[in-house]
């Protein structure tokens, strides 16, 4: 090959062609790109007095027909992505587009794929180069780098990390500035949830969630847990502790994680601990599954009426020892054990604490669905941190939609009472008609006790002010019973005075005036307990204690997971109903009828956990 580039210079040379030295290729030149070697070949092929292209050897051998105009981008000198292309492809993966779908949306933002540049082929080789370097980073370096970028964009980004004795990344936190100070409005109630684990490292995701002035879902705090133990749940909620600046919810609930539960006594014991009223209809639908098909609806209705409709404990209790005894449950284990719990589920031990109107952890259930929509299965680590930041960005903005859509309107009031205007002038359009509802059903004497609105975190203005995360505890169960013994006489006055003042439209009248005054005179009188501030401390972002980067040796395997599909796992109901469908050699009718009574059941009731009717 040198020997037939020697004979072209020389011919060159015969030409009488004066080319300068600096120009003549020679053997060992180097050049950064292959662009700048194809320009200096193409200087020294014109660098003649012609400035002409000439013809000095032809080698019929290595002809071949010219390929078409329309094909000719695909040549391999005329295929480059642009660094702004590149830029592009990073921007549209990181919104989880697949590779197909970006090309496509850049083909035809070009005019077609003959004008992009590129090809398929030079995209997939362009990712496959960046996971490498990615797969060079390790998981953990990756990690590392994500939490450092946050914290350059966000002095009140908090992360905390735990190393095993390996040092070996175990769990990992993460909340930043705009969490925290949501924590401080509206983290008075939260839902922590651990069931979604849809990546490729099938670690759970473990969400403190809870509901805003919208009451709309929002995260609180996120972690990635190696395991679903005691130690490791004990250093979540001190990792959420320390972010929140010592702040802990008044009110949690969760499922009957047994692990979760010794956690919470451990660590917030002054946090009213409730459990997921669905799941406990979940677990009554299994353990109690024949009592449900041998009495369809009739159970399932004395079980729900246990679990929503008594305001005194001792009218619970009657009821409780009659269902026993009219389905012969006197020695069943499984409700013994609820029976224990009853007040961390029934409704009576609960009417007196604030739950934002959650009854269940349907909020971290919706949540799952919608992690499920940016993480599966096929995301590693780095890319469930990238992704999830979507997903925060996405509620956020449909937060700023529903505090604009207040600012530009407002409700529409179905009686033209001044206590409508005023309540309108104050809180949200979602609390609003909540409100709405409340006194219409007050005027129609039929009163419920669905949570306290007589609060700054409902009205238009609860993230108005910066609000100072402090720690509040619990009232005392004297002081409980105090309060639902002056709750119940006022529900019987106020009844007795609706009942006389509906009779003219004098009296109505009067009525609702000296209602409104009433209410403002209690509002001085009790103040605005809610009205808390953040004092967020600049550059407060830490590290667990005892984590020292440095020292961290990689991400703790957990082993790949595969999964078919990106749904939530099934829980144990889903699986009994799933196996019940399946159809049987021989089927009995006693088990055809347990069958359609587990369906209905689910349908009717079990599912049927609307948090909006707490009755």
């Amino acid at each position: 090959m040198n020997n037939g580039w020697g004979e072209v210079q020389q011919q060159f040379q015969d030409m009488g062609d004066n080319v300068l030295e600096d120009h003549i290729p020679k053997i060992g030149m180097e050049f950064e790109t292959e662009v700048e070697a194809y320009d200096f070949y193409m200087k020294y092929a014109k660098g003649r007095y012609s400035r002409k292209f000439r013809i000095v050897k032809f080698v019929e051998e290595h002809n071949h027909d010219l390929c078409d105009p329309e094909k000719s981008y695909m040549f391999r000198c005329f295929r480059q992505m642009s660094n702004i292309q590149q830029t592009q492809v990073d921007v549209a993966q990181s919104c989880g587009l697949a590779p197909k779908k970006i090309i496509d949306v850049m083909a035809k933002e070009a005019g077609g794929i003959q004008h992009l540049g590129f090809t398929h082929i030079d995209l997939k080789n362009y990712l496959r180069t960046k996971r490498t370097l990615e797969i060079k980073q390790g998981d953990s370096g990756g990690v590392l780098q994500y939490l450092q970028r946050m914290i350059s964009e966000d002095p009140h980004f908090y992360y905390a990390i735990q190393l095993d004795e390996e040092d070996l990344i175990t769990n990992i936190f993460w909340t930043d500035g705009r969490m925290i100070q949501d924590f401080g409005h509206f983290g008075d109630v939260v839902c922590f949830d651990t069931t979604y684990r849809k990546h490729r490292d099938g670690r759970p995701i473990a969400l403190f969630v809870g509901v805003n002035h919208h009451k709309q879902t929002t995260v609180f705090g996120v972690a990635l847990l190696y395991d679903e133990t005691i130690e490791t749940f004990e250093w979540f909620f001190d990792a959420f502790e320390d972010a929140m600046m010592g702040k802990r919810p008044k009110t949690i609930l969760t499922d009957q994680d047994q692990a979760m539960s010794a956690a919470l006594a451990s660590k917030w014991s002054s946090t009213y601990h409730r459990l997921c009223v669905w799941h406990i209809f979940q677990n009554a639908a299994i353990h109690l599954s024949n009592v449900f098909a041998s009495f369809k609806n009739t159970f399932a209705a004395d079980f729900s009426r246990c679990v929503y409709d008594f305001e005194e404990e001792s009218e619970f209790i009657d009821t409780w020892n009659e269902m026993l005894e009219n389905y012969n449950l006197q020695d069943n284990q499984w409700l013994k054990r609820m029976f224990s719990l009853r007040e961390k589920w029934a409704l009576v031990y609960g009417r007196n604490t604030f739950c934002a109107d959650m009854v269940s952890t349907q909020r971290s259930e919706c949540m799952n669905a919608v992690v499920k929509h940016y993480v599966n299965y096929k995301n590693n680590i780095v890319e469930v941190f990238h992704h999830f930041q979507r997903l925060i960005d996405d509620r956020r903005e449909k937060e700023s939609a529903e505090d604009f859509k207040n600012a530009q309107s407002s409700p529409v009031m179905t009686f033209p009472l001044e206590i409508l205007k005023h309540a309108a002038a104050v809180y949200t359009h979602k609390i609003f008609a909540l409100f709405s509802e409340e006194l219409r059903k007050t005027i129609e004497s039929k009163i419920e006790a669905v949570g306290s609105l007589n609060s700054q975190r409902w009205t238009k203005h609860a993230k108005g002010e910066t609000s100072r995360v402090c720690d509040v505890g619990v009232v005392t169960v004297d002081e409980k019973i105090r309060k639902k013994q002056r709750y119940k006489e006022l529900c019987n006055s106020f009844m007795r005075v609706a009942i006389k003042a509906a009779g003219s439209e004098d009296s109505y009248t009067y009525a609702l005036d000296c209602l409104l005054k009433m209410e403002n005179n209690v509002d001085r009188m009790i103040g605005k307990a809610n009205n808390v501030t953040i004092e967020a401390k600049d550059g407060d972002v830490a590290v667990d204690d005892e984590t020292n980067e440095s020292q961290i040796k990689g991400l703790k395997p957990k082993g790949r997971v595969t999964y078919h599909s990106c749904k939530r796992p099934k829980n144990a109901l889903e699986q009994a109903i799933s196996r019940k469908r399946k159809p049987k050699p021989k089927a009995t009718k006693s088990g055809s009828q347990h069958a359609s009574s587990m369906q209905e059941s689910e349908e009717t009731t079990l599912i049927n956990d609307d948090y909006w009717n707490v009755t």
